[in-house]
């Protein structure tokens, strides 16, 4: 799915191409991809390998630890975008809003299924221990 060297311009494309794996797997018909924006976590939420955004004004993105996508297998990466591109349709375009804190609750659940993968929650075993070595949880 990706190279060692992975650029922005590179990970927008395999943002845009999870988007639409996501968009695909929605039980409703016509329903479209639509932008998301890719970006570096730049050490926000360093425990975490990706999380994604919802602005009320504005693109959704979809932010990548990239210390921690460093360490994974070309499957995790899969994952880990579907992941978050999962929580992008629903937050966005399926729930409104992400107001319930329910993140990996039953609809994103689904939709993980739908996709035809494991709706689990990941975190690199690297990025934790640093985010404790930091004073971060």
């Amino acid at each position: 799915m990706a190279g060692k060297m992975d650029t922005t311009e590179k990970m927008q494309e395999l943002v845009d191409k999870a988007i639409v794996v996501v968009c695909n797997a929605v039980p409703r018909a016509g329903f479209k991809a639509m932008p998301v924006r890719f970006e570096w976590a730049n050490g926000r939420r360093p425990n975490a390998v990706g999380f994604s955004g919802n602005p009320k004004v504005g693109v959704p993105f979809i932010a990548i630890n990239e210390q921690a996508w460093k360490t994974l297998s070309e499957e995790d990466k899969i994952q880990v975008l579907i992941h978050e591109a999962c929580h992008v349709v629903i937050d966005r375009y399926i729930q409104g809003s992400r107001e319930s804190k329910d993140y990996h609750g039953p609809a994103w659940r689904a939709l993980m299924k739908a996709c035809g993968l494991d709706p689990r929650v990941t975190f690199v075993e690297g990025a934790a221990e640093a985010a404790k070595a930091r004073g971060r949880k």
